[in-house]
This record gives structure tokens, sequence and C-alpha cells, in this order.
């Protein structure tokens, strides 16, 4: 595999020479001006490389924080509704008179409760695992 492989290394040269009629000293020197153009943009290629690493681990550092919230959200809210805290919240909410029932409803209290347990759920959660 590795002769192909240098043939073929070998032979491409040849190729794209054919086509130009040039003598065997102007080839050798446009192949020394094309590896120096290589070395002369190299620190330019190397730059936009680490520019990009840089750049998805960036990307991938901000997303395993995202998707580490989220199924902490998602193992908080699901304990706080095993608890069965909102149901218990509108049982007391029930108890109220209509106007201020309809009020507390109106405004989303219960929701808003619930949210708060599961922000504080998360956080707890959040901090077992070090965060």
């Amino acid at each position: 595999m590795i002769r192909y492989f240098l043939l073929f290394l070998f032979l491409v040269p040849a190729v794209s020479f054919a086509a130009e009629p040039s003598t065997g000293l102007a080839a050798i020197g446009d192949t020394v001006h094309s590896i120096g153009q290589f070395f002369s943009e190299l620190p330019d290629m190397i730059g936009r490389a680490m520019s990009y690493l840089s750049r998805q681990v960036i990307l991938f550092y901000f997303q395993t924080k995202l998707e580490t919230l989220e199924f902490c959200y998602n193992m908080a809210s699901g304990i706080i509704s095993s608890f069965n805290v909102t149901s218990t919240i509108q049982g007391y909410v029930s108890r109220l008179p209509s106007k201020l029932q309809y009020c507390v409803n109106e405004l989303g209290f219960v929701n808003g409760i619930s949210f708060l347990l599961n922000c504080w759920g998360t956080r707890f959660i959040l901090n077992m695992i070090g965060w």
C-alpha cells in the first residue's frame, strides 16, 4: 500500500507538469517556489487551525454546561413532582375565597411556586455534582 502511495506522490507532479511545456530547471524552480510559498503561509494556516480549535472547544464547553443544566432541571422537576407539591399548593388555594382564588390562579401563583421549587431543586442537584 505504501508503494502505491509513494508512486502516486511522485507521479502527481509529473502529470501536472506534463500540461505545461517547460524546462527541467523551470520546473524545479516552480517546485521550490511552491514549497517556499507553503512554508510562508504555514503560520497563517496554523493560526486559522488554532482559531477553529478554540472555537470548537468553547462551543463544546458551553454545550456541555447547557446539557448538564437541562439534565439537572429535569431530574429536579421529577423529584418535585413525585412529592406532589403542586397539588398540595393547589389544595390550599382552593380553600381561599373565590375572588382571591381567581386572582391567585390568574397570576399563576401555583406555577410560579412550582418553578421556584424546580429551580431550588436544580441548584441543589448541581451543588451535589460539584458545579
